[in-house]
């Protein structure tokens, strides 16, 4: 029988050092190198507050990073920490910096095909590092977990561009049958479009189309003499089967041309890497959901994101917290119907939505799509997003689940794809 020893803090959540590992009741969570040294140094100091220059070296030994790296880490520290409101686990101490200063240090031993067993238990107040490790079943767990996750594969996709008058259009589905389904309905919707106005404003635009299983997709901006989007006027829609008929006619009346900056309203928010801006067409009260997204790479090379969803009612002028989710991305290497493919390794999600008696929940697209999204991560699936269209500062991304959707960057490409991006260049040059 072997005794180690594991932390535990306020949120029921453990650290164990050896594994590099957060373990709750409901999920096991890998930190990566800089989450782990900012973590292990909050407990090392926990008897005061620790500054932002300390931890940026304690975080990140002979590098310069910028505050945003730190930021980043404690926001995903946070999450990962299962921390229900700010400060729970990881405390700000204003104009100083942080603290962990609550937790519990557990004497544990692991028996081989057995749970832990409690061997003795002992707060040590407020003034513990903790230490632990954890048995071979749990590594040899997570071995052939990582394993079943890396011989996943990406659906086959088929692909179809064609030009209507002045419009680019690109149609994807999974099956012939869908592209020609997509097919009629786009351009029946044009061609109504153009009737009830007399003269077509859908002119000078990149339309692309997705039939997915249970909801059409379609994403459209407006271009400029050298194809490419112009700023604001990127629009994406999620539409369910029995919708389309209502999609038409409102299409056919009148077209958003251009996008308003959304009210965000959180006291959580900071500039993200990223943003999307999702619309959708169903009878639950939700109209449409901002993803902010921030990403980073590791110390190993990977890159990790966060993703903080938020939703805007009906007859409401701010978009609400919806849901908080962590993963890792990676660049998939073998050759797809697109530009680029990404593999998504999911970490973590979380609830921030308080239900509406006003939302009919389960005919919300938006919830539907979180809970799709909430199962996936649960069950440490695999996922994948495809590289549909690029330009500086904007990607129009198709995810299996959640459709198209239009990618806003803060740079003027991210890490991921660049590689391919570079190559397209060369090629086109």
């Amino acid at each position: 029988m072997t005794s180690t020893e594991q932390i535990k803090f306020r949120t029921d959540v453990c650290y164990i050092p050896s594994l590099c590992i957060l373990k709750s009741s409901e999920s096991t969570q890998k930190l990566n190198q800089s989450e782990q040294y900012i973590l292990t140094y909050l407990l090392d100091k926990h008897h005061r507050p620790v500054t932002k220059d300390e931890l940026l070296t304690a975080g990140w030994p002979g590098r310069n990073v910028t505050e945003a790296s730190l930021f980043q880490v404690l926001r995903a520290l946070r999450v990962k920490l299962q921390e229900e409101e700010k400060g729970d686990v990881i405390e700000t101490v204003p104009r100083i910096g942080y603290r962990i200063h609550d937790f519990v240090r557990e004497k544990i031993s692991l028996q081989e095909d057995a749970a832990p067993v409690l061997i003795s238990h002992y707060n040590v107040s407020k003034q513990t590092i903790l230490l632990t490790v954890i048995g071979l079943t749990l590594a040899a767990g997570l071995a052939a977990w990582f394993s079943l996750k890396n011989n996943a594969e990406p659906k086959i996709y088929i692909v179809k561009n064609k030009i209507v008058e002045a419009n680019s259009l690109t149609l994807i589905g999974h099956t012939h049958e869908a592209i020609e389904d997509l097919n009629t309905k786009i351009i029946n919707l044009y061609q109504g479009h153009k009737e009830q106005l007399k003269q077509a404003s859908l002119i000078k635009r990149k339309i692309v189309a997705y039939k997915g299983h249970s909801f059409y997709s379609v994403a459209w901006c407006q271009t400029d003499e050298k194809q490419q989007c112009i700023a604001n006027t990127d629009f994406s829609y999620n539409i369910q089967f029995s919708d389309w008929s209502e999609f038409t006619n409102i299409a056919a009346q009148s077209i958003n041309t251009y996008r308003e900056n959304p009210i965000i309203q959180t006291e959580l928010v900071r500039k993200p890497t990223a943003q999307v801006y999702k619309n959708y067409l169903d009878d639950s009260g939700i109209e449409s959901k901002i993803v902010h997204y921030y990403i980073s790479r590791d110390d190993n090379d990977n890159l990790s994101y966060s993703l903080m969803s938020f939703i805007k009612e009906k007859n409401d002028d701010y978009h609400h917290a919806l849901s908080v989710r962590v993963a890792t991305l990676s660049q998939y290497n073998e050759p797809t119907s697109f530009l680029a493919s990404a593999v998504i390794e999911p970490k973590m999600f979380n609830w921030a939505y308080q239900p509406n008696k006003e939302i009919v929940a389960d005919k919300s697209m938006a919830l539907i799509n979180e809970q799709q999204m909430e199962d996936d991560f649960i069950n440490n699936r695999t996922l994948f997003s495809h590289l549909v269209y690029h330009q500086d500062y904007l990607d129009l991304i198709l995810h299996e689940n959640r459709g198209l959707y239009w990618l806003h960057y803060t740079q003027t490409s991210t890490d991921l794809f660049k590689p391919a991006i570079s190559q397209k260049d060369t090629r086109n040059n």
